[in-house]
């Protein structure tokens, strides 16, 4: 029997050899960050942290690697920044 993930069950086997039912709790409402916010993220930290100092040059190729991401989210992110201010 599958039920939605949002009522706490993935699944349960019954008959020989079943275990049970599997619980996998998700609170309804609440989803994960995204890529985009994730890298946000991180570069906001950077700069409050001065690893990114006013004036220091931004490699998009250095941070692709750094966060192991395509330059999409992370040209989102550095347009979200400075959205931000």
């Amino acid at each position: 029997m599958l039920t939605s993930r949002y009522h706490g069950v993935v699944g349960c086997r019954v008959g020989r050899g079943g275990g049970g039912c599997v619980s996998d709790d998700v609170v309804v409402g609440i989803a994960p960050p995204s890529l985009v916010e994730t890298v946000t993220g991180r570069l906001r930290e950077d700069i409050l942290s001065g690893e990114l100092a006013p004036g220091d040059r931004i490699v998009e190729e250095q941070l692709t690697r750094r966060f192991g991401i395509s330059r999409a989210p992370l040209r989102e992110a550095l347009r979200l920044l400075g959205q931000q201010g």
